[in-house]
């Protein structure tokens, strides 16, 4: 576990799921409040709904960040053909500017290379500034994007890779 003042960063339990669904919900309410409500959101986010089976029992590992006894983050990695992605890093909002999405990359990052991996890969939208500095000044490279139409409206994804050593 890696630690900070007042902050240590440990595996997932099913007694955090209430905070993660917590967390995804701030997050989506910030960054898409044109889907609050929208029954689309669980598929969309299914495996927040469901942290243990679509990440503990499947292929990947999920971490919660606590400051005292609050989860004040989350993040997951998955693997896809071989290479781990990173997924659903959050960090609440008043939390944010503290070092915690940072710290919680850089654990992530060390689980993979712990684990032999070479690379490791997140994805992004266009709008989210602070998710974008955070992984291109932590050396992420951006490898391609992709544009969607939802409902009218424009979303680009940037998807990142960097090369661990």
């Amino acid at each position: 576990m890696v630690k900070q003042p007042n902050v240590q960063i440990r595996p997932f339990r099913r007694e955090d799921q209430e905070a993660a669904i917590s967390l995804q919900d701030e997050f989506i309410e910030e960054f898409f409040p044109e889907f609050v409500g929208d029954p689309r959101l669980y598929e969309w986010n299914k495996d927040v709904y469901d942290i243990f089976s679509s990440y503990i029992e499947g292929d990947g590992i999920f971490w919660v960040v606590e400051r005292g006894m609050d989860v004040v983050g989350m993040g997951g990695i998955k693997i896809s053909e071989g290479t781990p992605v990173i997924s659903r890093v959050r960090v609440r909002k008043k939390e944010r500017g503290k070092g915690i999405g940072t710290l919680l990359l850089w654990h992530m990052q060390e689980y993979c290379l712990g684990k032999g991996y070479k690379k490791i890969q997140v994805d992004t939208e266009n709008h989210m500034v602070a998710a974008l500095r955070l992984y291109e000044g932590n050396n992420y490279r951006r490898i391609r994007e992709t544009v969607e139409e939802i409902d009218g409206k424009i979303y680009t994804t940037y998807f990142y890779e960097k090369t661990l050593m």
